[in-house]
This record gives structure tokens, C-alpha cells and sequence, in this order.
């Protein structure tokens, strides 16, 4: 049997990465920062069919053997370079594998997102976030040379998330607020973590940069549509101009990817071995049912027993 080590794998992404190679038939071995399965129990199914190692990357790790690597583990927010970079290199140095897929970010790209989103434009990164996962992907590069796979997603959601953009979005149209980023009309790429997944698993043992996005691009009111369709609630709709989204980049990565969106982001390398399948619609809606679950578990254990 084959052995995959995931590393993030109770976030999001990692744990659709674990649950694909299961069924791929994988012997799989989790890395996990420690404690996160109190904060994250819903990956505990998930990952209990797995060999679980607690590690903090950011420090020296010790990993075991395995014909893959799959390198999930990062953050949008606050110690970017420490754990997208460093982080990175210390997974590296302890890497025993005859491949390693590095998941990064499009915007890795940085600036150049504003010309093409192709797989070999040139990065342009400004923001930490952006220099994290560019440089991460040098390193990995530079490590590994052809034996490695850098996995570029888009704006990524699905159940298992944590990141606040979706959940924010879905509050505000709750208390029926519906906001547009610029317009309606502005053009966005996103992606469901179970075809980032399903991208991964087809992509192990190719070699070079692949942009994955869902089946194809979107018009951001499509994305407010999908969530008032949801909760039957249609939102006054409040547009934030593109001064304040340029304001809001400098320190949120999602303005950033937001203001910097170009009209198409190019999946041709992608679509050679995998064919993205979740469309907009039905993975907000899976996403939002497992929120709203989510929600009711938690009121519940603090409801107060009689």
C-alpha cells in the first residue's frame, strides 16, 4: 500500500485531502498542530482512520518515510512567514518522500494577477501572505526539482472551514445586509475544497504549477445570490466601492484577491488530468447546511440541562 503524509490535516483542505486518498486507498499518516482536534472535533472521523502525528512546523519536525507529501498546512492571517515559509522549510528538511505537493495560494502571483493569472507569469508578490507562499514554492522548487506539484486554489470554501469570508458573508445576509465588492458583475474564481482535493490526488507524480478553480468563473452577485437562495432571504444590497476594497487589501488577503481578480484564471494544465465538478450553487449550499449544523451543535452543548 502506498503511504501519504498530509500535513494541516485537520483544516479544511487537509482534511478533504485525507478523506481523497482514503478512498483512493492510501495508507495515510496526519500531521496535526497540537490540540486542534479539540478545536476542530468534526475532523476526528475523518482523520481517526489515519495515523495522527501532533507537530508544530514552525519548529523542527520529525516525519516518517512516505511516497508522498502533501503539504496543506498554512494561514491566511497573522504569522504568514513563519508558518507559509518557515514552516515550509522545516517540512522540507524533515521530508523523507519520493514526491511533495505544495499547496499555494494564486496569489502567489502577487501583481502579476493584474496582467494574467497564467502558471508561468511571473510573480509579482507584495503583501506577506503573497511573499510567503512565493517563496515557499522557491523552496520547494529548489528542494525537490521535478518531484514536486504546486497546487495553486483560488478563493477556496467548503464544509470543515474556519475562515471567516464565507461565514461573514453568510451573517450579513442573515441579518439581511447582502454586500457587492465593487459590482455586481466583478469576476471571481473560487473553488471547493473537495476539488482541490480531487485536483491533488490526480496531480500526484506531475510535475510543475497548476491553477485550480471550480468548473468556471463567477460573477460575485452569482456568489450573494447562492447565499440568499440558501436562507430564502434576499438582502438589501450594499456596494463597497473599490477605494475601500483597495483600503481593505492592505490587510485582509481576501480584499486583495479580490481587488486584484482577473476576468479568467486559466485551469488548461489542470483540466489535462481533472476536471473540476462542484459548481458555485450546490457547494455554497453543502457549505452553509454544514455551518448551520455546526451552529446547532454548539448551541446545544451550551444549552443548560434540566
Amino acid at each position: 500500500m502506498m503511504r501519504a503524509v498530509v500535513t494541516g490535516a485537520s483544516g479544511m483542505l487537509g482534511a478533504h485531502v485525507v478523506k481523497k486518498l482514503l478512498e483512493d486507498g492510501w495508507d495515510v499518516i496526519s500531521v496535526i498542530r497540537p490540540g486542534s482536534l479539540r478545536k476542530r472535533p468534526w475532523t476526528a472521523d475523518i482523520l481517526r482512520e489515519t495515523e495522527i502525528i501532533e507537530a508544530d512546523i514552525t519548529q523542527p519536525v520529525s516525519l516518517p518515510q512516505s511516497d508522498v507529501l502533501v503539504h496543506t498546512a498554512g494561514v491566511m492571517y497573522g504569522r504568514t512567514l513563519d508558518v507559509n515559509y518557515r514552516g515550509t522549510l522545516n517540512v522540507i528538511r524533515s521530508a523523507n518522500t519520493r514526491w511533495f505537493v505544495l499547496i499555494s495560494s494564486i496569489l502567489a502571483l502577487g501583481d502579476s494577477l493584474r496582467e494574467s493569472a497564467r502558471e508561468d507569469q511571473k510573480c509579482k508578490p507584495v503583501t506577506e501572505y503573497e511573499i510567503s507562499k512565493y517563496m515557499a514554492e522557491i523552496a520547494a522548487f529548489k528542494a525537490f526539482g521535478e518531484k514536486v506539484t504546486i497546487i495553486r486554489p483560488v478563493w477556496m470554501y467548503g464544509p470543515y472551514t474556519t475562515n471567516p469570508d464565507i461565514i461573514y458573508l453568510a451573517k450579513l445576509v442573515k441579518m439581511g445586509i447582502s454586500p457587492v465588492i465593487i459590482s455586481q458583475d466583478l469576476r471571481i474564481a473560487m473553488v471547493h475544497a473537495r476539488d482541490v482535493a480531487c485536483a491533488v490526488s490526480s496531480l500526484i507524480g506531475e510535475s510543475g504549477v497548476f491553477n485550480v478553480r471550480g468548473p468556471r468563473m463567477y460573477a460575485f452577485g452569482e456568489l450573494i445570490h447562492a447565499i440568499e437562495t440558501f436562507y430564502k432571504k434576499r438582502g438589501i444590497r450594499i456596494v463597497v466601492p473599490r477605494k475601500i476594497v483597495s483600503i481593505g487589501s492592505m490587510f485582509f488577503d481576501i480584499a486583495r484577491y479580490l481587488l486584484l481578480s482577473p476576468d479568467e484564471i486559466p485551469i488548461d494544465k489542470l483540466r489535462v488530468k481533472y476536471s473540476p465538478k462542484i459548481d458555485l450553487k450546490e457547494g455554497i449550499e453543502e457549505t452553509l447546511e454544514w455551518l448551520e449544523s455546526q451552529a446547532e451543535r454548539s448551541s446545544r452543548s451550551l444549552a443548560p440541562k434540566r
